[in-house]
Order: structure tokens, then C-alpha cells, then sequence
């Protein structure tokens, strides 16, 4: 069997189904799981191997809430899935529990719950393959990572080592007897950067002065920028430049002749990092390109001043590369794609209410906190699409009020300019049913998540707000485990565009508004023909008379009466004017 050619899965069938060592009910569950697997999955049974190589992509495409299927049913079918793909696999994999040699089970005991639960699998395969804790090494780690990833159904085994690698350095630290061996940590593709240390240290010297000179808003000091940056735009660009000098190096420019910022600004180290980037986007320019040509331009003429020719061929070189985003990527536009369907608008809709529903059962009070504070957080977005860093960092005693009319008390949701990417200020009267979420969340949740007096509404675990990592893959993964759509927290803004631009087509100027965007051309590159789907449908059903096996939605018959049972907003000039005249 060892020798046996890996089986497809319709070949696996077939070896279930004659199978005499098995009983009657065992054969039968198996095979209606498998039958199950492969329909849910797509996948051709005729053509694709029996190994978690081949289908892993496959079942993470797939979301049982989507369906309704519960997890646990897909739980099962996964289970059995892996126990054919075990029996029938060459080699054979050993299942079932096997007690760890007592030397991983002395150091199992030390461990804490965290530690645990990272390390558990890494340990049982070092104790299956008689591994001595004292004699894993990174050899060892990489055969662990080929293990899940050919035989295990984990779903993303780059990860898996990844952490695993983390929490046994963490665990060599921390852990007293712990073995003193750290693992290097992996590199799953090619980095074009160079460390820090690796440059002279005039070079580094002189790009920590000019990320001081840049923040400068001294308005005497005849040395201030004319427009100084923010921080964290400092901070981006400080990376643009050790990117794009690391470029120039791994062009063949000696690492050694990058004194300072001047040598990388001469026209020809300047060309070298320029011709680097070009040949890797498949020769020719991009907006990452020209986005680092463009920070070395402005670079050179704030700080370095070279002579006026050499500033010249660095402008003459940058305009040449110009390139303008113009619409939303490949990958979000699959985000909304999910959203043609309404069903799954009303799922996402519906999801915060479901989440604070179903905290109310869930026994430790820590997660069902964090379940109702992501279902705050997905609620805002829908009704109030902030930029994910303004979400993050709301506090109750700066962002919300409650101001009292005429029809009683009500949350409004402010956004100071000094707050939001492009200085523009946003405001947002919230919903009953946001406030009343809200409300529920800050009574009876938010205190279990924070010590003292919360002022953030998302606290972390040091009581500041959550890093943005964390917060928008918990966010994701919360979506995609109880509807089954992928979804991003930045996409609400995309997804607010369009659930508008479907309702109301070309009304670009409002949705302008409502994302706060500085300029009506950027909300028009970003999303013109967002809504062409639903012009299209109109056109060929009212228009050329072609039906349809569902019905279109209604469309205006111009753009000018496409704000029916809205307020009419006309469209300026600039969104500027009409800020200012507000």
C-alpha cells in the first residue's frame, strides 16, 4: 500500500465502496460524506487527487452558514473525509490519539493554555516520529510543515508553521526546561528589502534627519517644510525609501555608495532603482512604481536641493511613469460581486443583530464581548462607513453625542477633520436600532473588556484600541464564519458605493459625501461604472425586451430623477464649495 499511486477521489469512492474491513454503517457514512464533499467543494472527482494538497483550496472557498449548513454537520463530513484520505493515502497516515513520549509530556505540563494549544500538534508529530524535544531543529520544523500540508486538513499550513515557529521561540524564553533552540523563522517570498543594518550608517543617519525635518510645523524656522507630513505618512515613506534604495542595490548599484540620501537622488542611482521596479512589473510602469519615483522626487526637492539639472531628470523621469488608479481592484470587485444577490445584502444586514442575539447565550462573558463589539463595529460600518483606522480608534468622550430635538434625544456619530485621512469632517445621526445595539454593548459588554472607565470603544487588552491587524481579521473571520461572505472592514466603504450607486446610478456626488471623500474626481475614478450591471439589466429588459428569469429592479430614466424619495443634491463644481457654504 505504501508504493500504492495517490487515488483521485472518484477512485477513492471506489476503494470505500469495496471495502470489506469496514462495516455496512461505516462504509455508508463515509461515502455519503465524500459525496457530500465533492459536491459542496465543485471539484471533478475524475480528475482531482485524494490528498488535502489538492482540495485544501477548494474547502476553504467553502462556508457551510452559507448554504445553512451547520458547522458541525461540516465538521463531520471533513472527519471523515480525512479518515478515507488517511486509509486509502500513500503513505498511510496513523490516526487516532497516541499518548506523547514522557519527555513532551514533561514539557506539555509546563506550558499555559496558549502555549498549549500552538504547540499541541507540532509536539504529537515530533513524538509520532520519535523526535526528542532536544533534538528539533529548523530541518525537523520544515518536515512538520510538508506534513499538514500534504496530509492534515489545516487551512493554511504557511500559517500554521509560521505560528508554530512564533510560540516554540516564545516558549524557549519563557518556559523554564524549555529545549534552548529557536527556530528561524520562514520567508515565504522573496523580500526586496534590505535591512537596516545592512546600509552605512551616514545613509540611515541622514533618512532619521529628514524624517524629523518632515514633520516640522514651525512657521519661523526658515528650514521647515513648506507642507509638513503627518507621522504616520512619515513612517510610510521612511519604508518607501529603504524599498526603493534596496531596489537600486539589487540593480547592481554597490550598497557601500549610498552615503546619503543625496547619492540615492543622482539621476544615474536614481535610473538603477527606477529600471529595477520597471523590469519586475513586466517592463513597464505601475502605481506602486511611480509612487516610489515619486516620493524620491519630492525627497530630493525638500531636503537634498540638488543643482537644477538633476532635479529636472528626476521630474522628467517620474512624469514618465505617471501612472492614476482608475477603479477597484480584481479582488474587491469580487468582494461586491457577492452582493449582486440581495439575499446576501440582507444576510450581512442582519448579521449584527444575529451576533448580539447569540452572545446572549454564550457562557464566558469575555467572548461574547468580543462578539457584540464586532457586532458594533459591522453595524457602524453599514450605516456610517468610516476608513478602518477612524473605526478603530472611536472614543465615547470625543466621537459620540447625543443631541436633543424636537422628536427627542438622538446619537450622533461625529468625526473631527483632524481625525480622518483627508482633513474632512464627518457626521452621522445614527439609526434607533444602531443606538440601541450600542447601548446594550456599553451597559452590559464593554465593562468585561476593559479595567476602570472604558473610553475607546474597541479596547484591547492594554485597554488602547486594538491593533488594526487584529481588529479587521476578527471582523473578516466573525463575516465569514456565520454568513459565509468574504468581507474586509475597508470594503463597507466600497460596499456602501455600490449598494447606492444600485439604488440611485450615477449619483456620484453623494456618495462622495457620504465616504468624505476631498474631490468629486475621486469617488468618480474609484467607482464609474460600478453600477453598469444594473443599467445594462434595464437596458436590455425595458429597452430591447429581453426577460429575464428574475425581475430587475427599477431604474429612473435619468440620472436626474434618480434621487426619487431623497433629497435633490445638485452637483458643483467642487465638493469644497459646498462644505464651505455649509
Amino acid at each position: 500500500m505504501a508504493g500504492r499511486p495517490t487515488l483521485t477521489l472518484a477512485a477513492l469512492l471506489e476503494a470505500v465502496r469495496h471495502d470489506r474491513k469496514l462495516s455496512s454503517a461505516q462504509r455508508t457514512r463515509i461515502l455519503c460524506s465524500l459525496r457530500a464533499f465533492v459536491r459542496l467543494t465543485g471539484l471533478n472527482p475524475r480528475r482531482t487527487k485524494a490528498s488535502f494538497g489538492e482540495c485544501r483550496a477548494a474547502m476553504n472557498r467553502f462556508e457551510p452558514a452559507r448554504i445553512g449548513m451547520k458547522r458541525a454537520r461540516w465538521g463531520c463530513i471533513r472527519s471523515d473525509v480525512a479518515l478515507a484520505f488517511g486509509r486509502y493515502a500513500s503513505p498511510p497516515i496513523r490516526r487516532g490519539q497516541v499518548p506523547l513520549s514522557p519527555a513532551w509530556q514533561a514539557l506539555r505540563t509546563k506550558l499555559g493554555r496558549s502555549l498549549h494549544i500552538s504547540l499541541s500538534r507540532f509536539m504529537t508529530y515530533c513524538s509520532r516520529n520519535g523526535v526528542a524535544p532536544d533534538a528539533v531543529n529548523d530541518c525537523i520544523a520544515v518536515q512538520f510543515f510538508q506534513h499538514i500540508a500534504a496530509f492534515t486538513s489545516v487551512a493554511n499550513p504557511k500559517q500554521r508553521y509560521w505560528r508554530t515557529c512564533v510560540h516554540w521561540n516564545q516558549a524557549a524564553d519563557t518556559v523554564p526546561g524549555w529545549p534552548p533552540i529557536r527556530l528561524t523563522m520562514p520567508k515565504f517570498r522573496a523580500m526586496i528589502s534590505f535591512p537596516w543594518s545592512a546600509f552605512p550608517p551616514s545613509f540611515v543617519a541622514d533618512v532619521q534627519a529628514w524624517a524629523e525635518h518632515a514633520v516640522k510645523r514651525d512657521i519661523f524656522d526658515e528650514d521647515a517644510p513648506e507642507r509638513p507630513l503627518r507621522p504616520i505618512t512619515v513612517e510610510y515613506r521612511v519604508r518607501d525609501i529603504r524599498r526603493f534604495a534596496s531596489g537600486a542595490v539589487r540593480a547592481g548599484v554597490p550598497i557601500q555608495a549610498l552615503r546619503d540620501l543625496r547619492a540615492l537622488t543622482t539621476p544615474a542611482i536614481f535610473r538603477a532603482g527606477v529600471r529595477f521596479f520597471w523590469e519586475r512589473a513586466g517592463d513597464r510602469s505601475s502605481c506602486n512604481l511611480y509612487h516610489l519615483a515619486y516620493v524620491i522626487r519630492e525627497m530630493a526637492a525638500d531636503w537634498v536641493k540638488p543643482d537644477p539639472a538633476s532635479l529636472m531628470a528626476l521630474r522628467r523621469l517620474t512624469r514618465r511613469l505617471h501612472c492614476r488608479p482608475y477603479g477597484l481592484s480584481p479582488s474587491m470587485l469580487a468582494i461586491l460581486e457577492q452582493f449582486d444577490d440581495p439575499a446576501n445584502v440582507q444576510r450581512l444586514i442582519a448579521l449584527p443583530a444575529a451576533l448580539a442575539e447569540r452572545a446572549r447565550s454564550v457562557p464566558q462573558i469575555e467572548r461574547a464581548a468580543v462578539m457584540v463589539q464586532q457586532a458594533v463595529a459591522i453595524e457602524l460600518q453599514l450605516v456610517a462607513p468610516l476608513r478602518p483606522s477612524a473605526l478603530r480608534n472611536l472614543r465615547l468622550d470625543r466621537h459620540f453625542r447625543i443631541v436633543r430635538n424636537a422628536e427627542g434625544p438622538s446619537v450622533r456619530l461625529v468625526v473631527p477633520a483632524e481625525d480622518t485621512k483627508n482633513h474632512i469632517r464627518l457626521t452621522f445621526d445614527l439609526p434607533t436600532e444602531t443606538v440601541r445595539l450600542l447601548e446594550t454593548y456599553l451597559r452590559v459588554y464593554l465593562p468585561a473588556l476593559t479595567d476602570g472607565e472604558p473610553t475607546v470603544l474597541f479596547p484591547g487588552a492594554s485597554g488602547e484600541p486594538k491593533t488594526m491587524v487584529g481588529f479587521s481579521h476578527g471582523i473578516a473571520r466573525r463575516i465569514w464564519r456565520h454568513t459565509g461572505l468574504r468581507m474586509t472592514v475597508q470594503a463597507f466603504r466600497h460596499l456602501a458605493a455600490k449598494l447606492y450607486l444600485d439604488r440611485y446610478p450615477g449619483q456620484y456626488f453623494p456618495v462622495g459625501l457620504l465616504l468624505g471623500h476631498q474631490s468629486f474626481d475621486t469617488t468618480r475614478r474609484f467607482y464609474g461604472g460600478l453600477e453598469s450591471r444594473v443599467i445594462a439589466r434595464h437596458h436590455a429588459e425595458h429597452v430591447i425586451g429581453r426577460a429575464f428569469s428574475a425581475p430587475s429592479p427599477p431604474v429612473p430614466r435619468s440620472t436626474a430623477s434618480a434621487m426619487s424619495g431623497a433629497p435633490s443634491i445638485g452637483r458643483p463644481q467642487t465638493m469644497r464649495r459646498v462644505r464651505a457654504r455649509n
